[in-house]
């Protein structure tokens, strides 16, 4: 007889791994340092093992391999003991196998991604076993638990679990980089053009992970402004652009834009009363607009979790470099709050969140 309850199958049954393989990598890292880097640069930290001696031994290499120390049967000896795991991972003999093991590093990287692979397997059995208990226990809304569930979804595909937190080294390393850049092509934009030159100059283009809020009074050209802004992406600087639009149509939008670009008023556009220089302005944008890499997302009094949930997906699919919302007042929330204004603060929370 099937069992009732899915959860008992799956604790039944052994997680995804193979630890031959995770041997084989270390074993690698041991006889060649080069292959340190390489096997890194797949899986990050040691969350990727599946056998708890493995992770201690693969963390002990990597912190040898960030001092500038050689990586062998001895340094990587002395590293456990200093940690006090040298026992926990089966002492000397396990760490002599490991190296005589291996004749060659040629397939490390090879190795890791088979380890990378299981351990996907593992976090998604994992993130779907929380889906499944928080489904059984019925105290949550529906929408929530399919947004978070779709979101752990989202971070295994995107490599996102298992980084823990990140050294201060590391992150001074990759400004460094970003610096030593911008310094090789002084004047150069590390952001999204917004095709205004005075502000890509102050801003040097919108950068990755910032939100940006732009703030003034009713009818004075803010929509106008993102839409432009969203078309000089596109066509200046081929920046894939995600537009949530509450107020306005997708063909509203569309046809806002091209009246912009061909500098034909709406009215004219509308009637049908056009110039044949008109036309063809009209005829020459739209050939130029239908290239664009620009998706709108017209949904109205659309949720933060839908939002997220919908610019995931777009990530995915178009590799979107730059989301607009116009605007954020439209915007819902699942959440109760004493005001509107908490509201709009937490909606602009979530915002920030996806930004980064």
């Amino acid at each position: 007889m099937a069992s009732q309850n899915p959860t008992l199958n799956t604790a039944e049954r052994a997680l995804p791994q193979a630890l031959e393989v995770e041997r084989a990598v270390l074993g690698a890292m041991l006889i060649d340092n080069m292959a340190i880097n390489r096997v890194v640069e797949v899986l990050g930290d040691e969350t990727a093992f599946y056998h708890t001696p493995h992770r201690k031994v693969y963390a002990a290499i990597q912190k040898l391999s960030e001092r500038g120390d050689p990586v062998d049967q001895v340094t990587l000896t002395a590293e456990l003991v200093r940690r006090g795991q040298l026992d926990d991972v089966g002492g000397v003999v396990f760490i002599a196998e490991l190296a005589s093991e291996m004749a060659t590093a040629a397939n490390a990287e090879y190795h890791a991604q088979i380890v990378l692979e299981k351990a996907q397997r593992r976090r998604l059995i994992d993130a779907a076993t929380q889906t499944l208990t928080e489904s059984y226990e019925e105290t949550e809304d529906v929408r929530e638990l399919i947004d978070r569930a779709e979101q752990r979804v989202f971070q295994i595909a995107e490599g996102e679990l298992g980084k823990g937190v990140m050294p201060l080294s590391s992150a001074i390393e990759e400004a460094y980089v970003a610096i030593e850049r911008a310094h090789e092509q002084p004047g150069a934009l590390t952001g999204v053009t917004t095709g205004y030159t005075d502000l890509d100059e102050i801003t040097a283009g919108l950068q990755s992970s910032d939100m940006i809020i732009l703030a003034s009074r009713p009818s004075m050209g803010k929509t106008a402004l993102t839409l432009c802004m969203a078309r000089n992406a596109a066509v200046k600087g081929s920046t894939p652009v995600l537009y949530f639009s509450l107020e306005m149509s997708t063909e509203q939008l569309a046809q806002r834009l091209l009246c912009a670009e061909a500098r034909v008023s709406s009215h004219r556009l509308r009637t049908g009363r056009l110039s044949e220089e008109e036309w063809q302005r009209l005829s020459e944008w739209t050939g130029k607009l239908i290239e664009a890499p620009i998706y709108i997302d017209d949904t109205p009094a659309i949720s933060v979790m839908e939002l997220r949930a919908k610019a995931r997906r777009a990530k995915s699919e178009y590799n979107i470099e730059l989301i607009i919302v116009d605007y954020l007042q439209l915007m819902t929330s699942s959440e109760n709050f004493g005001s509107r204004e908490q509201e709009i603060a937490y909606i602009s929370r979530s915002l920030k969140a996806l930004a980064k």
